[in-house]
């Protein structure tokens, strides 16, 4: 099937792409370069508008979402139609999560052999009353996560995505504050406490590898809900190696349920962090949209 592919020239594993592009040249398709932030988004579109039966994002977690939202943005998807990730970036915890390798053979078996499947999204609005809005297909955050994308869109990613995301958590763990916060979760509101992190996950993954969310099931109508109140700073830093194992529901302090619909409000000033990207604050209003993006996925039978 004819393929757009849009690639982000400055995503950390970029090389792959040359790579790939030697297996796939001869087959019908067409290759866009990003130039700036948010073209991935208009570029998503065009090729949508074009007929394209494939689109495929290549780069990190964040081209994926400009391309996800470019394509979201416009409507209903055609039945015919399918997203796809090569993930050449520095993290790529979507792809992660499906067992997406970076390795431009599996991608070239992905296009040939995938299946097409129908994913939830997740939808982030804020600003009042929700006067900006993001889709993303990982997880959305606020609190300390807010405050660790913030702090690395200013120092980028020195040490690729996985430790430069690991030194930035640990910087900003050691000056966390819990904020107080308001949560309306399905329409019930609950007491305003102190929170280090709120999450409202699609996909299990963040920061390179974090099982923040490990029960998370993008197929199943609806977001998990991970939040962690005021546990202190001491305990915060002995149980952050579990975050990795996916082994920290468990521990006292942590709140795990899963909701279609989450409203978060705070007096003091909480970051989010939406798919990685620093975007709003709160006031936020988190929602599901079930089986709302169709995306090409590894075979069955696990050939990538």
């Amino acid at each position: 099937m004819p393929v757009t592919f849009i690639v982000n020239p400055a995503a950390g594993k970029a090389g792959l792409w040359k790579r790939f592009e030697s297996l796939w040249s001869g087959r019908e398709s067409a290759v866009r370069f990003t130039e700036r932030r948010g073209h991935a988004e208009e570029l998503a579109r065009q090729a949508l508008r074009a007929g394209y039966d494939r689109v495929a994002a290549v780069g990190g977690d964040g081209t994926l979402n400009e391309v996800a939202n470019g394509l979201l943005s416009a409507g209903n998807l055609p039945s015919w139609f399918a997203l796809a990730h090569l993930p050449a970036g520095s993290g790529c915890d979507f792809a992660r999560h499906w067992r997406i390798p970076p390795r431009p053979q599996a991608w070239v078996t992905l296009l040939q052999e995938g299946r097409v499947e129908r994913i939830d999204v997740g939808r982030a609005a804020w600003g009042g009353p929700q006067q900006a809005g993001r889709f993303f297909l990982n997880i959305a955050m606020a609190g300390l996560p807010g405050d660790v994308v913030a702090a690395m869109e200013a120092s980028g990613k020195p040490l690729g995505g996985t430790l430069s995301y690991l030194t930035a958590t640990l910087a900003q763990l050691l000056r966390s504050r819990a904020k107080s916060i308001t949560l309306i979760i399905d329409g019930r509101e609950y007491p305003t406490r102190p929170y280090h992190l709120l999450a409202v996950a699609n996909t299990s993954m963040t920061g390179g590898g974090m099982r923040l969310a490990p029960d998370a099931d993008p197929c199943d109508g609806a977001l998990d809900f991970v939040a962690v109140e005021d546990i202190g700073l001491p305990r915060l830093l002995w149980h952050f190696p579990k975050i990795y194992r996916g082994a920290h529901l468990a521990i006292p302090g942590v709140i795990h349920c899963r909701t279609m619909r989450l409203d978060a409000e705070s007096s003091e000033d909480v970051l989010l962090n939406i798919d990685g990207e620093p975007l709003g604050r709160l006031p936020a209003r988190f929602q599901v949209y079930p089986r709302a993006l169709p995306v090409l996925l590894p075979p069955q039978d696990g050939t990538t």
